[in-house]
């Protein structure tokens, strides 16, 4: 198609849905993106064939934005004769640690879960299941999209995570967060 043609096809999509100028360009954007996208073939663990994607950094801020820090605690304070906030109370602070890393864990699962694509397929053991189980990891079995989740994140190494999250976009100092995690 020439780009003459895509103009114009672009303006009439515009005229036709009414879509602000800021929605085109995004539209446009995410078009030439996918267009320049070279598909990223690894191998997983295992010798399983797979395709990275780039994953959306909305989708990775609007699953951070699910897990929601605890509520903080409030202490009576006699001498103010009122309640205050108590940002330093030890269980609060433990609470603020376990959101952070399932946070960090729920970014690693979309990782996993939107940019790797299994395009031959994949064979699981029933021995490897249960064995998953026996580990205390319970999943339906009998979910496919479940069951495909569970094969990806436990055959994703640490490296292809990393190329993952490059081609995803996340900043160097971004993934340094994430660092304690990747290690194998």
């Amino acid at each position: 198609m020439t780009a003459d043609k895509k103009a114009k096809r672009t303006k009439r999509i515009k005229e036709k849905k009414g879509l602000s100028p800021a929605a085109m360009a995004a539209i446009e954007t995410a078009k030439k993106m996918r267009e320049a996208e070279q598909p990223t073939e690894v191998t997983l663990i295992g010798g399983v064939t797979a395709i990275l994607h780039p994953v959306a950094p909305s989708l990775i801020q609007d699953v951070q934005l699910r897990i929601e820090d605890p509520p903080v605690p409030r202490v009576w304070i006699q001498d103010k004769d009122r309640e205050e906030e108590n940002p330093s109370d030890p269980s609060y602070l433990a609470g603020l640690e376990r959101a952070s890393q399932e946070r960090e864990v729920a970014v690693l699962d979309a990782f996993v879960m939107m940019g790797v694509e299994l395009p031959k397929g994949y064979e699981i053991p029933p021995s490897w299941i249960k064995q998953l189980k026996m580990l205390g990891l319970e999943f339906d079995e009998d979910d496919p999209d479940e069951v495909e989740f569970v094969f990806k994140k436990y055959h994703t190494s640490n490296s292809v995570l990393m190329k993952l999250t490059v081609m995803s976009g996340i900043r160097e100092e971004d993934i340094a967060g994430f660092r304690d995690l990747f290690r194998g």
